[in-house]
């Protein structure tokens, strides 16, 4: 019995000893075009987008568009149990499109995830077969980063962002504040009085790298100089998915991203 408590004793204080896997907070947005691969019934097709952790372990699903085929997203089905707690749920889509996901970093009891490696993982099908499945490999941890995954045959314009919220180098360039992100038909940019007092100029470029507006057309308010993006300004409204701003004077300069909703 002596010997069982001091081996006991020993286990619990070689476990207290080893270091907690991090466990950093963030954001991740991620947005994909489907293609049709020409079955049965396309264009229709049914889709699901879900996410696994280390050793493929299932943690949440993302997005499920089917009703009476879903059994037919055989991946998903056979990793998730057909699990759609917390998930965009619809009716089988009518045509292939863009979708857009975001991840607080959380499983579906609220907690929040160790920095490892992760992957979302996409399915659709078109006829009542297995379909076309993608892989998108992402690293959680304590940098910020974006990734443009290189096209595959049905699945196009892929990319990640994974933001952690407390980037030092974005805090310290300039006062700057961006509100609502993510947004659905307006977004603002607004710079604090310490760095407002030099002309600002504001970039902005879609994910493909693509400048979307250059601007320096920001108004006084209060303390703040503030440029309002909305839907209404030209004549193209912005597509969803992730957008690169640059703002910056002749002193500082700051860079970031937002995400257009649907």
């Amino acid at each position: 019995m002596k010997k069982n408590l001091i081996l006991m004793s020993a286990l619990l204080i070689l476990f207290m000893s080893l270091p907690l896997a991090a466990q950093t907070d963030g954001t991740v947005t991620f947005s994909v075009r489907t293609v049709t691969n020409n079955d049965v019934y396309s264009p229709e097709n049914i889709l699901a987008i879900w996410l696994e952790g280390p050793g493929g372990i299932f943690i949440r699903t993302f997005k499920v568009r089917a009703t009476n085929r879903i059994a037919h997203l055989y991946t998903w089905k056979l990793i998730s149990g057909m699990n759609t707690t917390d998930a965009i749920t619809g009716a089988t889509l009518s045509n292939h499109t863009t979708h857009i996901i975001s991840w607080d970093c959380r499983n579906l009891s609220n907690q929040l995830m160790a920095d490892a490696q992760y992957r979302i993982r996409v399915e659709f099908t078109e006829a009542h077969l297995q379909g076309p499945v993608a892989n998108y490999v992402f690293t959680k941890g304590s940098v910020s980063e974006t990734i443009n995954y290189p096209d595959q045959t049905y699945f196009k314009d892929a990319v990640l962002t994974y933001t952690v919220p407390t980037d030092i180098s974005e805090q310290q360039s300039m006062n700057l504040s961006v509100y609502p992100n993510p947004f659905d038909d307006v977004v603002f940019f607004a710079v604090g009085s310490s760095d407002n007092s030099k002309p600002l100029s504001l970039e902005l470029y879609d994910s493909r790298g693509n400048l979307v507006i250059r601007t320096q057309d920001f108004s006084a308010n209060n303390n703040y100089m503030i440029y309002r993006w909305s839907l209404q300004q030209g004549n193209n409204s912005p597509l969803p998915g992730t957008y690169f701003y640059r703002i910056s004077n002749s002193e500082r300069e700051v860079s970031g991203k937002i995400l257009k909703l649907q």
